[in-house]
């Protein structure tokens, strides 16, 4: 299984990140994470709008980027 990690920086302090997890979702391959986990961190960032992704990824439960 895989999940989406999220760093995100905030817009209005921009050195200030951290790291979120996409719990909605998990994949059960790392192909399938790549090409549908897109939509989810777009989903993400339209109800966080005070945060600005600086990189996501498709992770196995439990590892970080």
């Amino acid at each position: 299984m895989f999940e989406v990690l999220i760093t995100a920086c905030l817009a209005a302090a921009p050195a200030q990140c951290s790291t979120f997890e996409l719990r909605l979702k998990l994949y059960d391959d790392i192909g399938q994470c790549a090409r549908h986990a897109q939509s989810d961190v777009v989903r993400w960032a339209d109800h966080k709008p005070q945060w600005r992704i600086a990189r996501w990824a498709c992770t196995a439960p439990g590892e970080t980027i």
